[in-house]
């Protein structure tokens, strides 16, 4: 099975394949197939500006830095930026990050970032792919609602998808490019200025990915020998442990908690879903994965040097049986925290005839369509967590929300829209099917 990371193409709104494959020569082996490509934008930069500018229609960014501080503020929306200190050198590529997350006492806190969205780049042990610097973003609104959003974008995991030009993964964040700030976005749930949307209010966190490891990296993994051999930060985990780590200590007690990650970004959202339940246990918190239902069919295998075996919650039944083992199912990172956090509420969301996923599945197993896998990982995730929902509809849409059809999007006669506002003020829903 691959893991997948959408693109959206710069003022064009379109979605490209992202192929995901995490293999056993090195990070994850899931389905064996060995295609994929970069979300679309311009050449991207080796080593990211440390405070490049986030525009969002006619505001004029501003930067400041602050102590860290551990309350929620609730103030009105005007799009703004906002950047840290700059990250560490590009020469700190080969260093290897600490296993717990990084905890910045420098970073602007939520009380001392303007309305609107910000941009923070924590430093710290922080890093994309190549060395360039790590930046979020996160948008501060009057509500007391929290929405975090785990970016998809690519994998590499060879010498040839993980050499620089290769196209098969987005290995840094540029702000000044749609395809990797939010505050650019006007599709989906971040269409802040449609009514249509149940988000458009919602206070945001951004977790960006640059890594090319679905946000279960902490180590610098060498590719390729001799005068060819390179290094790459896989430190996808460690990059959304900093940023989770931020949200914890500035919004300690929002109302509800609804975390959405797309393609590469289900992974991620449902591998860090234990400690995002674990820091909201007093509050409502929904997990959605956003065009991921296709990829649980099959094992992983948790290379030791990519370091997915020390990042397992030891605190949550189940996961201590996994450590050093070297094949995991990939649905126990969906089934576990569903298991052990009853009370919350998990959902997948997919159309049958995703671009992407359709692709990926036909080249690995011709003889199964999309629709037949989505079913069959849902009832297996469903014989040990009943109470896992879906929506699946009809439609080739990969991350449908970030997607311009988003607010109309309708299956079985009820439009996603409702159906994810219903599970975000805590209603009861059904599985929907076309």
């Amino acid at each position: 099975m691959q893991w997948l990371k959408t693109g959206i193409k710069a003022n064009a709104y379109t979605v490209n394949v992202f192929a995901l494959a995490l293999i056993l020569s090195g990070i994850l082996c899931l389905l064996g197939l060995n295609g994929c490509a970069a979300r679309s934008k311009a050449p991207p930069e080796t080593v990211s500006p440390a405070a490049k500018r986030v525009q969002e229609k006619s505001s004029t960014p501003t930067e400041t830095t602050a102590p860290a501080a551990n309350r929620m503020q609730e103030k009105s929306s005007t799009p703004t930026e906002t950047a840290s200190q700059p990250a560490d050198s590009t020469e700190e590529k080969t260093r290897t990050p600490k296993t717990q997350p990084t905890t910045e006492t420098d970073l602007p806190t939520l009380a001392n970032l303007p309305e609107g969205w910000s941009q923070i780049t924590p430093g710290g042990m922080t890093s994309c792919a190549r060395g360039g610097i790590y930046t979020f973003f996160v948008r501060k609104t009057q509500s007391a609602k929290l929405l975090i959003y785990f970016e998809g974008g690519g994998s590499c995991y060879d010498a040839n998808t993980c050499r620089v030009g290769g196209n098969y993964f987005d290995d840094s964040i540029d702000p000044s490019q749609q395809a990797d700030n939010p505050a650019l976005k006007r599709e989906g749930v971040f269409a802040l200025d449609d009514k249509r949307n149940p988000f458009k209010d919602y206070n945001m966190v951004f977790v960006s990915y640059c890594t090319g490891d679905a946000f279960l990296g902490k180590n610098v993994v060498s590719y390729g020998s001799g005068k060819e051999a390179f290094q790459v930060n896989h430190f996808g985990a460690e990059n959304a442990r900093t940023v989770l780590n931020w949200t914890y200590q500035n919004y300690t007690d929002p109302e509800s908690v609804f975390v959405i990650g797309c393609s590469a970004g289900v992974v991620g959202s449902f591998f860090h879903a234990p400690s995002i339940l674990q820091n909201y246990a007093q509050q409502p918190v929904v997990m959605v994965g956003d065009s991921g239902g296709g990829y649980l069919d099959g094992p992983a295998s948790v290379a030791q040097n990519f370091g997915v075996n020390e990042l397992l919650p030891d605190w949550i039944e189940g996961y201590q049986d996994l450590v050093g083992k070297q094949w995991i199912r990939t649905d126990l990172f969906f089934k576990l925290p569903a298991l052990a956090y009853p009370e919350q509420r998990f959902a997948l969301v997919d159309t049958l005839d995703d671009h992407v996923q359709a692709e990926i599945l036909q080249r690995a197993r011709g003889n199964k369509t999309l629709g037949e896998v989505i079913e069959a990982n849902l009832n297996d995730i469903r014989s040990a967590a009943p109470g896992f929902l879906s929506y699946n509809g009809a439609g080739d849409q990969h991350c449908i929300s970030m997607a311009p059809i988003f607010p109309n999007y309708e299956s079985g006669g009820v439009k996603l829209k409702d159906w994810l506002a219903a599970l975000a003020n805590g209603k009861e829903v059904p599985n929907v099917a076309p």
